[in-house]
């Protein structure tokens, strides 16, 4: 019975069932989160644009300001949610098409690429693509960088000669990862996810020549994209942002990459809390474990097993090459897609090759469940619940307070854990459990926007004045001289009065 259920033709349903349970709230739910609020007031000024192109992402730039010109309202911000909910959808029928070629060509078992597409939909990175609107484009250029990657693969493996169809699917490889890059450069990681898998699969008898041609490849069009990423910005005009900024602190970013990148990876789906010595313990219980497992039950020699190993951190370390490239050492979820897949490909294959080949159906049925529930929890609860009653009370509390003669409001920002109170959620990072009127580029665009919704009229939002807070002393002094042309706005008591 259970082997029917997970047999290669249910698995588009079991695909579509846990995706739509997972992130069926975004089509239904009001919020606002962060950069949505500023891309939503500005989405008729072409400031989009302009904010995406210094930083590399010159389509991005026309997707956002094309997409956010066709909504007006925060309610309107579901459509792009439910738009890049439907980019996954597809992002996982391809990924299935590709992985069973893939699975042809390597010989990896049927239920590690249903395994991994349940995690794919269940993952922590999906969850903000779908939940953020200002995330929408993610799907599709990591469906351009694994399709970039999926061409030179096959090629690479089939060991195909130059002709004028080898030559042209070169080509468009390129295409396809130059898109991809010019979208969201972290997602042309996904390029080597086919390469990862064939590392694994192979361990240490991997083909060096199959690996080495898929990494200069992929190194070849990231070069390809600076250029003409650098021509771009010099035709535009315009100067750069600091974020393209390269670090030549080799040390420093080696101690970033595996102190944080490496122990998120290392997490499957749970969040990874640096307060927390029990999420810091399970990323290094899981490194051991593999480890111990690879070790005793691999048959090569212990320098082949090295080899494996160093091999597969640096594919790894390529995957995230833009973040180790860059100035910021800030792993968000939103960067870890790629990087967290191929970990989580490499503690699959160890869970399997633990259980006898009899007990794989069992050994999958229980991954795929532990993922779904997972899933459904940090979403609901860790992201899209607090967003709403935010929301909910943000809103209620600006047309209680508003009239025709503010011209002012005074916004004291609640703190980063202000959910940890009323609905015991601790944040982590920018991404899960944190107030969106938090971050100091928020409250205005979100008080004008609900000045315009409230209103109807443009001109009399753009002029309100948003004064912000972070301390409460400074913000009570302004507010015993209150007048009846502001609104003080408490945020950070908001959820206490709960």
């Amino acid at each position: 019975m259970l082997s029917s259920i997970l047999s290669k033709r249910y698995t588009g349903l079991i695909i579509s069932l846990t995706i739509l349970t997972v992130y069926l709230p975004v089509c239904y739910s009001d919020y606002v989160y962060l950069d949505e609020a500023h891309q939503l007031w500005h989405n008729n000024d072409h400031s989009n644009y302009s904010m995406f192109l210094v930083q590399g992402r010159w389509l991005s730039g026309l997707l956002f300001d094309k997409v956010f010109s066709l909504i007006a309202t925060i309610s309107d911000l579901k459509r792009i949610r439910i738009f890049s909910f439907i980019s996954w959808v597809v992002f996982l029928l391809f990924f299935f098409r590709l992985g069973n070629k893939w699975r042809q060509l390597i010989g990896f078992d049927n239920l590690l690429l249903l395994t991994s597409g349940v995690y794919i939909a269940c993952s922590l990175s999906v969850a903000i693509y779908i939940g953020w609107a200002s995330c929408f484009q993610a799907g599709i250029a990591i469906l351009l960088g694994v399709w970039s990657g999926s061409i030179i693969f096959t090629l690479s493996i089939t060991k195909e000669k130059l002709t004028a169809t080898s030559i042209t699917l070169l080509v468009f490889s390129a295409l396809l990862g130059l898109a991809s890059l010019f979208l969201y450069q972290i997602a042309f990681g996904a390029f080597l996810i086919p390469f990862a898998l064939y590392l694994i699969s192979k361990k240490s008898s991997t083909p060096a020549k199959t690996i080495l041609s898929g990494l200069a490849a992929y190194v070849a069009i990231n070069l390809l994209y600076y250029v003409l990423f650098l021509i771009t910005i010099h035709q535009s005009g315009v100067t750069a942002s600091e974020r393209t900024n390269f670090s030549l602190n080799i040390f420093t970013k080696l101690g970033f990459f595996f102190g944080m990148p490496l122990s998120q990876a290392f997490s499957f789906n749970f969040l990874y809390n640096t307060h927390s010595i029990l999420s810091q313990a399970f990323p290094l219980v899981m490194i051991v474990l593999w480890l111990v497992v690879y070790i005793r039950r691999d048959k090569a020699k212990l320098v082949s097993k090295f080899i494996f190993i160093v091999s597969f951190i640096f594919l790894c370390m390529l995957i995230y090459l833009p973040l180790l490239l860059g100035k910021e050492n800030f792993s968000s979820y939103r960067t870890m897609f790629a990087f967290n897949l191929v970990v989580s490909f490499l503690l699959m294959d160890a869970f399997f090759s633990i259980f006898k080949q009899k007990n794989h159906n069992m050994i999958t049925l229980i991954m795929m469940t532990a993922f779904a529930i997972t899933a459904c929890w940090n979403f609901r609860f860790n992201y899209i619940g607090p967003l709403k009653n935010e929301y909910l009370l943000v809103n209620k509390t600006f047309v209680e307070k508003y009239h025709t003669g503010i011209d002012s409001v005074y916004f004291l920002r609640p703190p980063e854990n202000a959910f940890l109170a009323p609905y015991g959620i601790t944040s982590y990072k920018d991404e899960f459990g944190v107030p969106s009127t938090f971050k100091d580029w928020t409250p205005e665009p979100l008080i004008k926007q609900l000045v315009w919704e409230q209103t109807k009229h443009r001109e009399t939002a753009a002029r309100i004045t948003v004064i912000q807070f972070t301390e409460r002393p400074a913000f009570d002094s302004i507010k015993n001289l209150q007048n009846s042309q502001s609104i003080f706005f408490d945020a950070a008591a908001l959820f206490t009065k709960q």
